[in-house]
């Protein structure tokens, strides 16, 4: 039920030309750059004085959304926590994850399995836990794999496999952004890993807010234009 104050703020004008509010999203690195990052020149033409903070995924996602502390949320759906099923929300984009690894890397010369990546090392992004989930995207495939090292970003882990013989895993549409100033070659996998739909998640609290609404249609359009949905 809405509060009062919320009452308000729906009913509030929202001039995106003279708003100086800051939004606060939580997006991972491969989101902010598919996603945000191209959204950005549109953002600044129409809204030069609205600023957007965008902080990582961490263990307190849900509660982030919940308490209102961020103003979107997105989040594979797949790895669909049973608390963000009451929140509302919106399918962005699909994307799929590929294994990446040194263009010149000749180690892998044959579509790799699951046991074979098991005992491959790698690359490995820092997990936490999300109750049941994990941010470890891939953690079925790779709980057994050797980690030579662990980072806190897909972005790092592309980098670090560009100088390296490791391999790691990564969403397709930013390894494509990567492909060629890295050096990066896909390696074909005998098991597909696994699909995702991108997902923005909000509080219904702000559901009926003009800036909230104002974000949120931008988002939607961002990846409309771009030929994420």
């Amino acid at each position: 039920m809405l509060s009062a104050r919320d009452m308000m703020n729906a009913n509030r004008q929202f001039d995106p030309a003279v708003s100086k509010r800051t939004f606060t999203v939580i997006a991972s690195d491969c989101t902010t750059t598919v996603l945000l990052g191209p959204l950005l020149p549109r953002l600044l033409a129409e809204a030069p004085g609205v600023r957007i903070k965008v902080a990582p995924p961490g263990p307190d996602y849900v509660d982030a959304v919940r308490s209102v502390r961020c103003d979107l949320l997105f989040w594979p759906s797949y790895l669909l926590n049973p608390e963000l099923d009451r929140f509302p929300r919106a399918p962005l984009f699909t994307d799929e994850f590929v294994l990446a690894a040194a263009r010149d890397s000749t180690s892998f010369d044959h579509p790799l399995s699951a046991a074979e990546l098991a005992t491959t090392p790698c690359v490995r992004l820092t997990p936490f836990t999300c109750r049941d989930n994990t941010i470890d995207l891939i953690a079925a495939l790779e709980s057994a794999a050797p980690p030579v090292i662990t980072v806190g970003s897909f972005a790092l882990a592309l980098e670090v496999v560009s100088r390296t013989h490791l391999v790691t895993t990564a969403q397709r549409r930013l390894f494509e952004l990567k492909r060629e100033a890295l050096g990066l070659r896909e390696v074909e996998m005998a098991t597909p890993l696994p699909e995702l739909t991108m997902t923005m998640y909000w509080h219904p609290r702000t559901g009926r807010s003009p800036a909230h609404q104002w974000l949120r249609s931008r988002v939607q359009d961002a990846a409309a234009a771009l030929g994420l949905s």
